[in-house]
């Protein structure tokens, strides 16, 4: 019966580990690297801009880039995110990605309206010594994107994608004679589709060709 029971026990154990080989080899994620997605922002005061806060209504994160073959991965995610937390606060998710070197990588970050706008930043304009409050909606597809030239990712490995917004170059071009002739709501300047859309489309075309957000891989 001794031996027996040890047949019996070195069959099972032979057996959990052909289970474990096998589901070890099945793993999707086997050959992948992780990588965090996380916001922040800077440049948050300049001579006439103070921003105190900047959201964003999460709608997936994405990487792209030419390795072997074209990757592209995506990861819906709907959580709203902070551009004013540091380092893990501002966290949005992570995302699976073949090991590899890739060329022209891109990472992205897209935000899509909902019940808030896709982008929401709140802050003052120094108008001659007083602080007019500010809020800019954007209230339409963003996508926050950078793009690397090379960038090597083992498999196993945990990298960050920090996502820098400048908020300084948000207002690039937006001058003291524009604030000046803003419409006001209730003593604040809103630059929406809805108010001021000229300053909105200034907002929208310096997020879309001027601002080169930076991305970190540790």
């Amino acid at each position: 019966m001794i031996r027996k029971n040890n047949w019996m026990l070195a069959l099972a154990a032979a057996s959990t580990l052909l289970f474990a080989c096998s589901k070890k080899k099945d793993d999707p994620d086997a050959g992948k690297a992780t990588i965090n997605y996380q916001v922040t922002s800077s440049n948050a005061s300049s001579t006439d801009f103070t921003f105190t806060s900047a959201k964003g209504s999460g709608k997936q994160i994405a990487f792209k880039g030419d390795g072997s073959t074209r990757v592209e991965e995506y990861l819906l995610n709907f959580n709203n995110v902070d551009f004013f937390s540091n380092g893990a606060a501002g966290a949005i998710a992570s995302i699976k990605v073949p090991a590899g070197s890739y060329t022209n990588a891109q990472f992205n970050y897209q935000m899509i309206p909902s019940r808030n706008p896709a982008l929401e930043i709140r802050g003052t304009y120094n108008a001659n010594g007083t602080p007019v409050p500010v809020r800019i909606n954007l209230d339409q597809f963003v996508e926050i994107s950078t793009k690397m030239p090379s960038v090597t990712l083992e498999a196993g490995k945990t990298y960050t994608a920090t996502l820098n917004l400048d908020l300084a170059k948000v207002v690039e071009g937006i001058t003291a004679s524009h604030m000046t002739n803003a419409t006001r709501t209730n003593g604040e300047v809103v630059i929406a589709y809805y108010s001021n859309p000229a300053l909105l489309q200034t907002v929208v075309n310096n997020i879309n060709n001027v601002i080169q957000h930076s991305v970190t891989i540790q």
